[in-house]
């Protein structure tokens, strides 16, 4: 059996986030896409960062039920609803 390992590096998803907010107005507003479970990195961590940056929306793709309930709470807890 392997065992695989992800590591989000969350400075430079701020850095890329950064990089694409310097490309744009102002004045634009900025949606960033969680999926369900981040690809494993935990949606409340990437939420959370995303958030403490000043996104102005987070967007999450129409799940089953089951993942609904997940999403809901994971982002709850990040926007602290």
């Amino acid at each position: 059996m392997h065992e695989t390992i992800l590591e989000v590096n969350l400075g430079a998803m701020i850095a890329n986030l950064n990089h694409y907010r310097s490309k744009l107005k102002p004045e634009t507003k900025m949606v960033c896409m969680v999926k369900a479970s981040a690809y494993g990195a935990g949606s409340y961590e990437i939420a959370r960062t995303l958030q403490e940056h000043h996104v102005d929306y987070l967007a999450v793709a129409v799940l089953p039920m089951k993942g609904r309930t997940y999403v809901k709470r994971a982002l709850r807890q990040a926007l602290s609803l």
